[in-house]
């Protein structure tokens, strides 16, 4: 890809210019520095390199600013954003550098060879640069030695492949010539999606058997050093696989964040300013689409014809999808963000996978993407539940009491419970813990003698169930508080910031390692007694985002930076999504297959979002709503652009509904209409003993359900749908 740079004079004699449609070079002198300043911007990224030195080059990381020394004789360089503050800064002084003469020389006294030799350089210096941009995450400074190693990521351009290659099947072609790929459905005249390989390397074509999937073909691009990418297609899969080998050929452990994976031109035979991006951010203009969690749709609003992207596999990187356009194209890029991924030398990591497919009506693709992602993670989703949740009730809300939880059970038994209502849930209020003011108490292992179950949650519990309903409970998993006193011999749980001190979030709590063993055994502890000691076979999980070690940005549902990556775990071997799915599954076997598990709530950090996949039963999508015609309208919003994952990979819980008497009566039966329609979780959060009798009906009409999911006619075209 950079063969094809193309110099442009400038004007300027101590200044080249050359121009490619992914970077732009300059070559310029510096009036501080003896040895010729090199600039390379690339992927909205400006990079400065500058000639040779005896000594190690150092770079400067920007969050921990820890040195980070790479092999002698590489050349000095500092990273810079356009768009924000420099990267790296305080880089050693220019003096120290020692002069190539090469490098040195006058642009307007280079002689034609001089002037190869500084392209030929140029070029070099950005394919190096780029290949190591986006490898690098902040450290401690114990582990600065760690990124030593040559990090084969595949994160920059590439040159071409060195032979050609294509696969088909019944529903997709992949063809590789040139160094590029392109991407198309069967049927249609041209490809939808093309774009440059990361790798250059020998292409192979041939069976490939998944364990899923079946039996169907695959392409890989290998690299001499063992790193490379690969295309799959299956019968009866409408979308193309793909994914990266991560190579560590150096001799010590390196460390990796951000990795993409795949760039793809779309072309769906309408201007840019025609289509539609929707992804967990919304409907949106492609011009303001800002990034999307686990995947993406670009669409034509007037036809549905569109691309689905997403991520199918969430291990141990978390996948994000981006939409840019330039020169009237549509650029789609699907990322991993893994935090810290640590490749030990000489071994290598395979990416997640991304799928990629073209259908004539997207919603299709968004229902398929969901439905691959079932069948890879193996997902049996239990009977939806009916839920009463005490958390929003008018008259006894919060964690209710037992009193009064006792008086609605046996109303709802006999009035509900007929129609579908399941279970009965207590919310927060009902553990113990000082949470030094920030959020509630996070103390799970005991009840508040003084608080609304003075004789413990077990008799609360027995009594839902002799009503019929399964008992639920309200738990905040991963979240601890650093400096309640219960805590205080127990330091070690916690995770860490890059000083040492622990690692703490805004309401919830202080993150408990799921590298730690001892931290592990209380979790596991607190859970087994609420489910089986205590009798709660519905849990509500609350604060998930704490247990990957990121900060809350509630509330999340576009792409934000979150610095993932900050946290410290006790193992260093583990990303933050893999440390978080190994608390999921620690809760799921501690807990046992037949409870229920809601996971709560995905914006408050949306790595927990596709995080939980495989690992919950059901997942609220979006904020808390409220008893008003207003603060419930977030519902919808929420629950139709992952209309897709309801009844796939989890039934989807948009939040209670309300049918009290404060709601006018068209607004109450519209908002049961909605969930009723939708076929996604009921949950109520009324005082039921008091509800006029028509307002009590509204409930009965609506929770027996159709028993099938929905698919919003206008998805495309107006919001909500």
């Amino acid at each position: 890809r950079m063969t094809d740079a193309k110099e442009v004079g400038v004007g300027n004699p101590a200044e080249e210019t050359f121009h490619h449609p992914d970077a732009q070079f300059i070559a310029k002198k510096s009036a501080t520095v003896k040895p010729c300043r090199w600039k390379i911007s690339s992927a909205g990224c400006m990079t400065e390199f500058f000639g040779k030195r005896p000594a190690a080059a150092f770079m400067r990381q920007r969050r921990d600013l820890s040195c980070i020394p790479f092999q002698p004789g590489a050349s000095r360089f500092s990273l810079r954003r356009s768009e924000s503050a420099p990267l790296c800064s305080s880089l050693p002084t220019p003096a120290t550098y020692t002069s190539d003469t090469k490098r040195t020389i006058s642009e307007s006294s280079m002689n034609s060879n001089q002037r190869d030799q500084r392209v030929t350089a140029t070029r070099i210096a950005a394919f190096v640069c780029a290949a190591l941009l986006a490898s690098v995450c902040s450290v401690s400074a114990g582990e600065q030695q760690a990124l030593v190693g040559n990090l084969k990521a595949g994160t920059g351009p590439m040159l071409n492949a060195q032979t050609a290659g294509s696969l088909r099947d019944d529903m997709v072609t992949v063809t590789v010539d040139q160094g590029r790929y392109a991407i198309q459905a069967q049927g249609e005249a041209a490809p939808f999606a093309s774009g440059a390989l990361r790798y250059q390397g020998a292409i192979k074509v041939g069976p490939v058997k998944d364990g899923v999937f079946g039996e169907g073909q695959e392409l890989t691009v290998a690299a001499a050093d063992g790193a490379g990418e690969s295309f799959q297609v299956f019968p009866g899969l409408p979308f193309i696989l793909h994914r990266s080998i991560l190579v560590n050929t150096g001799t010590v452990a390196t460390v990796v964040n951000k990795v993409p994976l795949m760039d793809a031109v779309l072309e769906l035979g309408k201007p840019a300013d025609q289509l539609v991006a929707l992804g967990t951010g919304g409907l949106k203009p492609l011009a303001q689409n800002v990034g999307s969690y686990a995947w993406m749709a670009v669409a034509d609003p007037a036809s549905r014809a569109g691309v689905v992207g997403g991520w199918l596999t969430h291990e141990r990187g978390s996948g994000v999808v981006f939409t840019r356009i330039e020169g009237g194209k549509v650029s789609l890029e699907a990322r991993l963000e893994y935090g810290c991924l640590r490749i030990e030398s000489g071994k290598s990591v395979v990416s997640e996978t991304f799928i990629l497919g073209w259908f004539a009506d997207a919603r299709l693709g968004l229902e398929g993407w969901a439905d691959a992602v079932a069948r890879r993670m193996a997902i049996k989703l239990p009977p939806m539940p009916i839920v009463y949740c005490t958390w929003y009730d008018n008259v006894h809300g919060g964690s209710s009491d037992a009193k009064a939880l006792a008086e609605l059970s046996a109303f709802a038994s006999k009035t509900l419970r007929p129609y579908g209502l399941t279970c009965v849930q207590i919310d927060d209020g009902w553990q113990m813990g000082d949470p030094k003011g920030n959020g509630p108490r996070k103390n799970f292992s005991a009840y508040d003698p003084k608080g609304p179950y003075p004789q413990g949650m077990k008799p609360t519990a027995d009594a839902l169930k002799a009503d019929g309903f399964t008992a639920g409970l309200w738990i905040l998993p991963f979240g601890g508080s650093w400096n309640d006193p219960f805590f205080a011999p127990h330091q070690d749980w916690f995770v860490k910031k890059a000083d040492g001190k622990p690692f703490d979030t805004a309401w919830g709590g202080t993150a408990l390692d799921m590298t730690h063993l001892g931290a592990r055994d209380f979790v596991q502890g607190e859970i087994k007694q609420a489910v089986h000691d205590w009798g709660y076979h519905y849990l509500k999980l609350d604060g998930l985002s704490t247990g990957a070690g990121v900060q809350p940005q509630y509330v999340n549902d576009a792409w934000k930076e979150d610095n993932l990556g900050d946290a410290v775990f006790h193992d260093p071997s583990k990303a933050n999504l893999e440390v978080f799915r190994d608390g999921l599954r620690l809760i799921r076997e501690a807990a046992g297959p037949q409870t229920f598990i809601l996971g709560c709530c995905a914006p408050q950090n949306m790595r927990s979002y596709a995080g939980v996949f495989g690992l919950v039963d059901a997942m609220r999508m979006g904020p808390d709503n409220g008893g008003s015609w207003a603060s419930w309208r977030v519902s919808p919003d929420f629950g139709s652009r992952n209309y897709h994952l309801n009844g796939r990979i989890w039934w989807s819980d948009p939040d209670p509904i309300y049918v009290r008497s404060s709601i006018p009566l068209d607004s109450a039966r519209c908002m049961a209409s909605w969930n009723a329609i939708s076929r996604q979780m009921i949950s109520l959060s009324e005082w039921l003993p008091t509800l006029p009798a028509d307002r009590l009906d509204i409930i009965r009409r609506c929770i027996p359900g159709h028993g099938v999911t929905a698919r919003p006619i206008d998805l495309f075209n107006t919001w909500p749908p």
